[in-house]
């Protein structure tokens, strides 16, 4: 399936009428400290402070995830690059923040957290946000992902029914309790967590929570007990069920958001509109909204291929363009 021009595109989707600008001009990072190691993929980039961290796949690599930190010099524009954390430790880690402000590591396979030492090795807490202990309402695969705290010792994130069940927002506590809060589905007819795939932010400010669906032009805006308090749509719908039966059912769909990012007040999403296999040659979308799912800003034709992006504050996002990281300035 073709997509759509980007433009047009943009310029038909719905939602609020917004304001609509070019992005200003990128300003690459220089890479000071470490070098870069041979990145294939970032899969995950939070910004805690002045410090990034981000989680990447190797060239040479056969699944296994690294995460690495950066310091950020947004007036130098430079990035001082630190060594891997927790080398040989956890095999898929996920960095979140916690109750405490402090960045943790959760391990994607089997829900242990770690702390960050200052050497930058990973400690056990002894917590889990699941385990074969834990109580849950529906039989869950050893995976999750996009884990946030809600309060001390109680969590929200997204898990899913093993053999291709449905996938949802979840909340756990420190008892090993888990809850389903919301299923990711946007029709009868698509369940299943393939074609539900999506990134799943939290704002501790407002108590909502907003999933973004990647095959979807659609963002949900929701409170915390998983209550739906608006959809913002970003574009066409271009998602091909009968692709389903396809062993590459990901590459015959155009992708829409890809990566989404908070602050206090916004939230950031990272738009496509076209298949994987076009992202070096198309210019992506950011769109600013707010937490009621109101775009306050769109800024098109970014000048880059992009896949990733964290927010450092309302003036500045962090992109990944595939072979560096770059400083996006925001402008009101």
């Amino acid at each position: 399936m073709k997509s759509l021009p980007l433009i047009f595109l943009i310029l038909l989707s719905s939602g609020c009428v917004a304001a609509q600008s070019d992005s200003a001009a990128l300003i690459p990072f220089e890479i000071k400290g470490d070098s870069l190691p041979p990145i294939r993929h970032i899969t995950d980039m939070k910004i805690s402070g002045d410090t990034l961290f981000f989680v990447y796949e190797r060239e040479d690599g056969v699944g296994r995830r690294f995460l690495r930190w950066a310091l950020i010099h947004p007036t130098t524009h430079t990035l001082t690059l630190g060594p891997d954390i927790g080398i040989g430790t956890s095999y898929m880690p996920y960095p979140f923040t916690d109750s405490d402000g402090k960045i943790k590591v959760v391990s994607q396979d089997d829900g242990e957290i770690y702390d960050i030492t200052p050497e930058g090795t990973l400690q056990p807490t002894r917590r889990r946000i699941f385990s074969s202990e834990s109580s849950s309402p529906v039989p869950l695969s050893s995976y999750l992902s996009d884990v946030h705290t809600i309060s001390p010792g109680k969590y929200i994130f997204l898990g899913r029914q093993p053999k291709g069940g449905p996938q949802y927002i979840m909340t756990a506590d420190i008892n090993a309790r888990i809850d389903t809060i919301h299923q990711t589905s946007l029709s009868p007819e698509l369940t299943a967590w393939m074609p539900n795939l999506g990134k799943l932010i939290y704002s501790d400010t407002h108590s909502r929570m907003a999933f973004a669906y990647l095959f979807h032009p659609v963002i949900e805006i929701l409170t915390s007990d998983g209550t739906i308090l608006t959809t913002t749509e970003i574009g066409y719908h271009t998602f091909n069920p009968s692709t389903l039966d396809e062993a590459d059912f990901e590459s015959l769909n155009p992708f829409h958001t890809v990566s989404i990012t908070q602050t206090s007040d916004y939230l950031y999403a990272l738009h496509w509109g076209y298949p994987y296999s076009k992202a070096e040659l198309m210019n992506p979308t950011v769109f600013q909204l707010d937490w009621n799912g109101k775009i306050i800003n769109r800024y098109f034709n970014v000048p880059s291929p992009l896949y990733n992006i964290a927010a450092y504050n309302d003036t500045t996002l962090i992109g990944w363009t595939g072979t560096r990281f770059i400083q996006i300035p925001i402008n009101y």
